[in-house]
């Protein structure tokens, strides 16, 4: 589902690096069809539902415009950057949570999709590459996504590189996350954003 609201230029930069938000809102397909209104002038590259179900809402390639405002920010990449607005070298990843904690399903996408872009973008999964928003805006987006999830314990479990590990890390039901890691992979087909 491609948003009217990106730009096909990045300003001469690569993806580099990840900016992690949540939505703000419960509701599964409300952040999609606000990034669908050409009027709201925001998107961001991916939004994971509550089931797992990631939906690329911008070609990563192209910027989108996830970051808002830069306002009183703590990330290093930022400052390396000389502060070009972030949009143009990072993606963004939007998990639908108006601050309860992500869902197994969510989780198991989240470390699939960083993978992913790992893979394809050789974005390191290190704190210093995979940030949160309110790392970016510490004023408006203080609890951005921290309200829901940490950015740290995302980097911690993202490169726990077996599987089996993950599952025991993160979940006292490693059965259940086997089915939300087949249920992710199964809806990411069918919305071709799994190859």
């Amino acid at each position: 589902m491609p948003s009217n609201n990106y730009s096909l230029d990045r300003k001469g930069y690569n993806p580099e690096a990840v900016t992690l938000h949540i939505t703000a809102d419960s509701v599964t397909g409300q952040a999609v069809s606000w990034f669908l209104n050409p009027l709201s002038g925001v998107s961001a590259h991916y939004v994971i539902e509550k089931y797992g179900t990631i939906v690329e809402c911008v070609d990563p390639n192209h910027r989108a415009y996830h970051c808002g405002l830069v306002n009183k920010p703590t990330a290093k990449i930022y400052f390396d950057k000389g502060q070009v607005n972030p949009n143009s070298y990072t993606i963004g990843i939007e998990c639908v949570s108006s601050g309860e904690a992500l869902t197994i399903e969510q989780w198991v996408s989240l470390l699939w999709l960083l993978k992913d872009l790992n893979q394809r973008f050789k974005i390191a999964l290190d704190r210093y590459h995979v940030i949160g928003h309110y790392e970016l805006d510490s004023v408006r987006r203080a609890q951005d996504p921290i309200i829901s999830y940490s950015v740290d314990e995302v980097v911690k479990k993202v490169n726990i590189l077996n599987w089996e590990q993950i599952l025991e890390k993160v979940s006292d039901s490693p059965d259940r996350w086997k089915a939300a890691i087949k249920t992710a992979v199964e809806a990411a087909k069918s919305n071709g954003s799994l190859g």
